[in-house]
């Protein structure tokens, strides 16, 4: 028997399918809130985030590959449905809400005495990438045991099967992370140095946790700082530049930094102005590959930068259908304006004008998004017991969730070369690649 089953055709955020998996990205990375007063209004988005639109086209991608395979999930179709959560909790709410309502083909939803036999609007949910929204999203998702597998959401925190136990990632845990950085410090005897954080769960973690890792290994962090958030422009750029001096003053080897990418760019940006040279900076996963970080002018100018990049792997026709994929064809005016408000800058992209800003032949975290798209479809397969001799099967059944997410726990395949499996915590037994970052490309 389907799972769930999406009406009406399929548009750029949504297709029907047999069995619909939530997908959850930041198309945008910023918010601002309307004037306080009057009735509830929702936030609104802003700053466009060509990485996250890159990690949505890889789950369609990675969608329309099982549902033309002969040897994954024969004779099923999996459908979608993606939202933008903005990288905001608030906005991030809203469609989880969504994702737990009864399916469509299912009738209304409605109080019930038990949810074993619930069967919500989507199966499972692909992201999001923030430690953050993870943890504000995860637990509502468990309510109806439906698993969440994120490609970016690396706060260790989300390990605690007690508080997480139908979280899964294809990201290493912020513990896997410090012990790599720990080591790279080690390795060049770089044991006098200064660690900035993000202020946010990720940030303040990871931060916690190098600390830990550091001092194991008699290194001393001579000093910390967590990154501002004010919304005033001066005073943001102000404390910005207090942190440059103080790393000026210093006599420290390396400066290890955990941030999101914009929050990296304002920092080394400020560094630049400041000519600070000749320093060894440390850039965390999350903002590694940024390719607006390595469109900062003059970056080389600041010294080495390393950076901390997840093991990745080729996707083979990923370019070939972002070439196909954009620009979009919105065929009708419902269409448009779907598209309008989720990702109003969306309609106007082009292969050209995309790949500009997103350009990287290894696809690090896409590849993590293509990666937990498959573990769901192998996971199905086995739970639907599939007959690849047959090219069928078992759609008879009654599917839930909650059977679903046992089979995610035992999958254990190979996909583009990398093995992937997940441990007893949902942690993924990959690893992470040193990158250099900065080089002047002439």
């Amino acid at each position: 028997m389907k799972m769930a089953a999406s009406e009406g055709p399929a548009t750029q955020f949504s297709a029907p399918g047999d069995f619909v998996i939530g997908g959850m990205f930041a198309f945008h990375s910023k918010v601002r809130y309307r004037t306080m007063g009057g009735e509830p209004q929702f936030p609104e988005c802003y700053s466009f985030y060509p990485i996250g639109y890159q990690q949505h086209l890889a789950m369609r991608f990675a969608l329309e590959e099982i549902n033309n395979s002969t040897s994954l999930l024969p004779g099923v179709r999996l459908g979608y449905e993606i939202h933008n959560t903005c990288n905001n909790p608030a906005v991030a709410t809203k469609p989880t809400v969504s994702f737990l309502t009864r399916s469509p083909a299912n009738g209304d939803a409605a109080e019930e005495c038990g949810y074993a036999s619930f069967k919500p609007r989507v199966i499972a949910v692909v992201g999001p990438s923030s430690s953050s929204l993870s943890s504000i999203v995860a637990p509502m998702l468990n309510f109806l045991s439906i698993p969440e597998v994120s490609f970016g959401s690396s706060s260790d925190t989300l390990s605690d099967r007690q508080n997480f136990p139908s979280f899964f990632r294809t990201i290493p845990s912020d513990r896997n992370q410090a012990d790599a950085i720990v080591q790279l410090l080690t390795r060049f005897k770089w044991n006098w140095v200064a660690a900035l954080a993000t202020n946010n769960l990720y940030g303040r973690q990871a931060l916690e946790i190098f600390v830990q890792e550091a001092l194991v290994k008699d290194m001393c962090v001579a000093y910390e700082a967590i990154l501002p958030e004010s919304q005033d422009p001066a005073d943001h750029s102000g404390e910005l530049v207090d942190i440059a001096h103080r790393l000026e003053n210093s006599r420290i080897n390396a400066t290890v930094v955990f941030a999101a990418p914009e929050e990296a760019e304002e920092l080394l940006r400020v560094v630049v102005e400041t000519r600070i040279t000749r320093r060894v900076w440390i850039a965390s996963e999350c903002w590694s590959t940024s390719p607006s970080v390595a469109l900062i002018p003059n970056l080389s100018n600041i010294g080495t930068l390393f950076g901390i990049a997840l093991k990745s792997s080729s996707m083979p026709g990923f370019v070939e259908y972002l070439r196909d994929t954009l620009p979009h064809p919105l065929p009708t005016q419902t269409t448009k304006e779907v598209v309008h408000e989720q990702c109003p800058e969306c309609s106007s992209l082009t292969y050209a004008n995309f790949s500009a800003t997103t350009h990287n032949p290894r696809f690090y975290s896409t590849f993590n998004t293509y990666k937990a798209v498959y573990a769901i479809g192998h996971a199905l397969h086995q739970l639907l017991r599939c007959n690849v001799t047959r090219q069928a099967c078992d759609m008879g059944q009654e599917v839930h969730p909650w059977q679903l997410l046992e089979e995610i726990a035992r999958v254990n395949f190979t996909i583009e070369s990398e093995r992937l499996y997940f441990t007893e915590t949902g942690d993924p037994p990959t690893g992470y690649d040193l990158i250099p970052l900065g080089l002047d490309p002439t």
